[in-house]
């Protein structure tokens, strides 16, 4: 298991493609969202994904947000879309309050969006801090 913090991440700069020394990551390619899990108690949110390809040498990827809030949510809720999302963006961002824009909230918690290939399905979210957890070939988070 190896632990990737991304602290204050640069504005904009899309995160779906991580390096980090020997590792590459290619979330948008190589790997499909299984699960997303809220605790409002931890204020936690963890987006989970499994490889796309036994030919990986990583078995799953989960990205978790500390100290985060769910600002907006917008999923489709449809039987014919498979439970396996591709994500497509997922950057640090600017939001609007009463036409002003701002970075920050509470001077420590960013605005962050995600968005999935597949249509309607979004998510915008205040965090405090965001890392990423890379587990071997071996540890799927998810059937």
């Amino acid at each position: 298991m190896r632990e990737i913090v991304l602290d204050n991440p640069q504005l904009f700069q899309n995160l779906i493609e991580l390096k980090d020394y020997d590792l590459y990551i290619d979330l948008h390619n190589d790997y499909y969202c299984c699960l997303i899990e809220y605790s409002n108690i931890l204020q936690t949110i963890k987006i989970n994904f499994n490889r796309s390809s036994i030919l990986n040498d990583i078995g799953s990827v989960v990205i978790i947000f500390s100290g985060a809030e769910i600002a907006k949510i917008d999923f489709l809720l449809d039987s014919s879309i498979q439970m396996k999302l591709t994500l497509d963006t997922l950057y640090r961002g600017r939001f609007e309050i009463d036409s002003e824009l701002y970075e920050y909230r509470d001077k420590n918690k960013a605005y962050y969006y995600i968005d999935f290939y597949e249509e309607n399905h979004s998510m915008e979210i205040f965090a405090e801090a965001l890392r990423i957890i890379v587990y071997d070939n071996n540890e799927l988070r998810c059937p």
